[in-house]
């Protein structure tokens, strides 16, 4: 029997979570595998969701000295053959150091993006001032991205590997029920062109951008409208600048779901003018959907591989005001063949590695080499 403990969920859903939501129910159903999560503030729906897969959700004591009990607990339990730290940076390795100095657990280390969670100086400057300890007490280092390899531990590549982010790829095959059910409910006719953002509010996902190119469109197509599905603290900010911009009537803001695939299906255009990303998992669900996306060059290429899929750079808000007028004047939405089109993308994801099967084969693999 394997235990391992992934490190950790946060208060809201990321791609770390959403790593996990993918892997470790999967990999829980093995014989040989039990599986435990920690939690540092996670909601209840996000903490139910890993329950009513039988995995263990550890909550992590949010006042200070209670946590150091709690993290002592863990390590000096030996419980746990291999504990897995999902990172965005370098900055906090307190319990991997304890981890890696008082127990027998192999420690491994995912990087999952190419700067911290938050806009922060000081965890940029930890994150390289802790990157040798990172590589010297890690027992296997992983990345989501050659480009999140760089971040997180730099120039030397020994020891790691690329783990793609997995789906369930049927859940976002494209489907016209979905597509018409969805439109009635949010009364949005067969004939208004629709672009989708999917991401949570901050500053790495730079709405404030998308909003401003949306104002251009919106000028010269009035019907157009753009769904933004998530939260997050910058939610309000870009709530502020839809209104002041008289966007409120071709907004719709939606909370975060479960269910992108049915969006993903009623809209027409993926819009995604992130700053920075390590691999987002909501890029890889839109290419498995088959809709046209138009998204940032500062994403890692390991995620364009279909031909549908667009990379700007973010300097000019009109060349993607133009790219995506021209996709919108250019796709017959309405034609027999649109089905096809999206549908005929799915396997293309699979094909390249994206399928949550083969990264439960994969972490098998990596876990059995280690233990």
């Amino acid at each position: 029997m394997k235990r391992v403990l992934y490190v950790q969920l946060s208060s809201s859903m990321g791609g770390i979570e959403s790593f996990l939501m993918n892997l470790t129910p999967g990999l829980n159903k093995l014989d040989d595998y039990e599986i435990s999560v920690l939690s540092d503030g996670a909601g209840k729906d996000l903490k139910s969701f890993f329950e009513k897969s039988d995995i263990s959700v550890l909550d992590i004591p949010q006042k200070k000295i209670r946590r150091i009990k709690f993290y002592f607990k863990i390590v000096f339990s030996n419980k746990f053959d291999i504990i897995h730290f999902n990172k965005n940076s370098n900055a906090n390795i307190l319990l991997m150091l304890m981890v890696k100095l008082f127990s027998k657990s192999k420690v491994i280390v995912h990087s999952h993006n190419t700067k911290p969670s938050f806009n922060n100086k000081l965890f940029v400057f930890l994150n390289y001032l802790n990157r040798p300890v990172v590589r010297k007490f890690a027992d296997k280092k992983l990345a989501v991205s050659r480009v999140a390899s760089d971040w997180l531990f730099g120039s030397q590549k020994s020891n790691m590997t690329i783990v793609r982010n997995g789906i369930d790829i049927d859940t976002f095959k494209y489907s016209d029920h979905d597509r018409v059910r969805l439109r009635s409910e949010l009364g949005i006719n067969k004939n208004q062109h629709v672009l989708l953002h999917v991401g949570r509010f901050t500053n790495q996902k730079n709405h404030q951008f998308l909003i401003r190119i949306f104002k251009k469109i919106v000028e010269q197509d009035n019907s157009c409208v753009l769904i933004l599905v998530g939260d997050g603290p910058d939610k309000a900010e870009s709530e502020k600048l839809v209104s002041k911009l008289n966007l409120s009537d071709s907004v719709i803001f939606i909370p975060k779901t479960r269910h992108v695939n049915y969006y993903l299906s009623a809209a027409d255009i993926f819009v995604f003018p992130s700053l920075y990303e390590g691999l987002p998992i909501s890029l890889v669900e839109a290419e498995a959907s088959g809709i046209d996306i138009v998204a940032s060059n500062t994403i890692a290429s390991e995620t364009s591989f279909n031909s549908n899929v667009y990379q700007l750079d973010l300097s000019s808000e009109i060349k993607w005001t133009q790219k995506i007028n021209e996709l919108f004047s250019t796709i017959n939405f309405d034609s027999s063949d649109y089905s096809e089109y999206r549908i005929r993308q799915l396997r293309l994801v699979q094909k390249n590695g994206f399928d949550n099967k083969d990264l439960v084969k994969k972490m098998v693999d990596i876990y059995s080499d280690l233990v």
